[in-house]
């Protein structure tokens, strides 16, 4: 039962972990873009990047909790959406705080 509680919050903390690299990386790579000499090409290493490491981690957190891969997968796909949506409500600009013309 602690093997699948360790598991668990392993996979909850790489889910966290890996939403900030993702999500930190598509922020940093589109605010880079109208400054780029060659955003194209920017846009698709970020992206491959940024997905072959998640695809790597994820293969690693669902196979390590090989007893517990479903559990595993969920836990850690439901924290990088969570950070996602912090990330979104955070980073957003607020209409309220703009200047007035």
């Amino acid at each position: 039962m602690s093997s699948n509680l360790v598991s668990v919050f392993i996979a909850l903390l790489a889910g966290v972990v890996l939403g900030l690299l993702y999500f930190g990386g598509l922020w940093i790579t589109v605010n880079k873009l109208p400054t780029a000499s060659k955003p194209l090409q920017l846009t698709l290493f970020s992206f491959l990047g940024r997905l072959a490491i998640c695809l790597v981690f994820f293969y690693l957190v669902i196979v390590e909790g090989k007893a517990y891969a479903p559990l595993n997968a969920c836990a850690c796909l439901i924290t990088f959406f969570w950070v996602r949506n912090r990330m979104v409500r955070r980073l957003q600009p607020r209409p309220y705080l703009q200047k007035r013309e």
